[in-house]
Parts: structure tokens; sequence; C-alpha cells
């Protein structure tokens, strides 16, 4: 079994993240409506008052993806064995995880 195959069922079994299933397909919900609350006063923070606020905004675009790819996990519906194998969840994973890690790293280094 692969590594990103483990991570995935780790996801899909983990009761503590059970909150981020969504009830309806692709209909907002509150986890929705704090991400945009959330990116939009960090907008509106940035657009005030400058760059430091750009990195933060930076960073909760990257947290929504991550998120997101979870929710996905989690809102699987019907075959979750072919569902699951799909390599583009594991890209993608692999792809927001690195972007993160890039976008602390920058925002770290433009701070100090």
């Amino acid at each position: 079994m692969s590594l990103c195959k483990k991570i995935q069922y780790s996801i899909l079994h983990n009761k503590k993240l059970d909150w981020l299933k969504r009830e309806k397909e692709w209909k907002p919900d509150r986890v929705d409506g704090i991400f945009f609350l959330a990116f939009l006063i960090i907008f509106l923070l940035a657009y005030l008052f400058g760059e430091f606020f750009v990195f933060l905004g930076m960073f909760i675009v990257y947290l929504g993806g991550f998120i997101g790819h979870i929710r996905n996990i989690k809102s699987t519906h019907g075959d979750i064995e072919s569902r699951l194998m799909s390599p583009m969840i594991c890209i993608g994973m692999i792809f927001f995880s690195a972007s993160f890690v890039i976008a602390i790293s920058v925002a770290l280094g433009r701070l100090l």
C-alpha cells in the first residue's frame, strides 16, 4: 500500500475530522463560510495595511486548499476504493503541502 493511500485512508477513518464532511454535494456550508470570511478579512487588512497581511492571505488560501482536499476525501460517496486510488488527489495534496511550506518560508524570510 502506498504512502499516499495510507494517508487518505487515515483521513477517511479519522473521527476527529468528521466536522469537515460535506452534508450536501457542493453546497456552501459553515466551514466554507468561515474560510470565506477569514479570506475577506485578511484581504481587507492587506489592502489597508500592507505586505504582512498579504502573507497571511497566502496562508489562508493554502490552508483552504489543503482542507478542501481533506473535505473531498471525507465526503467520498459510493465506491471509496476507486475514488481514493485517483492519483490527482495525491498530486493535489503534495502540491498544496509543498506550496504551503514554501509560502511559510518566504513569509518568515520577509519578516526576519
